[in-house]
């Protein structure tokens, strides 16, 4: 594997030197699951760009230059742009194609259930119900003390006259 690995990134090393004189490439390679490409452009400053992720960066001023990306290409080959030129179909090493998808596993067991969450606040004020039915009549109340006496009320109107009496 890892003779396979280095003829892989030999070949991408050997294409670019002889493709285009704007880059000297030291890595291009997948390292720990992230895709590596570094190496030095012709001039100082000067844009790198992926042409498969669109991903940029710029050398530095001595002309050294690094991408690391979480990009993985489908077919181990991608594109650089550098300044004006376009290398093309550079090899990956440490790649591999993928494979077609495989089947979902069987579901696994339900995990413990968690704490409950804090409480939540309070919903809006509803609107009020119908009126309801009369509850059932209560029993009367213990009688209640006597109240201070009142005022003689205004003197009433003679009565009528009576008839006589019997006679004696």
């Amino acid at each position: 594997m890892l003779k396979h690995s280095v003829l892989l990134g030999s070949a991408a090393l050997l294409m670019a030197a002889t493709t285009a004189s704007a880059l000297d490439l030291d890595d291009v390679a997948i390292q720990s699951g992230k895709l590596v490409i570094t190496g030095r452009t012709d001039k100082p400053k000067q844009p790198v760009e992926l042409l498969n992720s669109g991903d940029k960066t710029q050398s530095s001023s001595s002309r050294r230059f690094r991408l690391s990306l979480s990009y993985q290409p489908e077919t181990c080959k991608l594109d650089l742009k550098v300044g004006d030129e376009v290398l093309k179909d550079l090899l990956v090493a440490n790649c591999a194609p993928r494979g077609p998808k495989g089947e979902p596993g069987a579901k696994g067991e339900p995990g413990p259930r968690g704490e409950a969450g804090p409480k939540g606040e309070p919903g809006a004020k509803g609107e009020p119900g119908a009126k309801g039915d009369s509850g059932p009549r209560g029993d009367a109340g213990p009688k209640g003390d006597t109240g201070a006496k009142g005022e003689p009320g205004p003197k009433g109107d003679t009565g009528p006259q009576g008839e006589p009496g019997p006679k004696g």
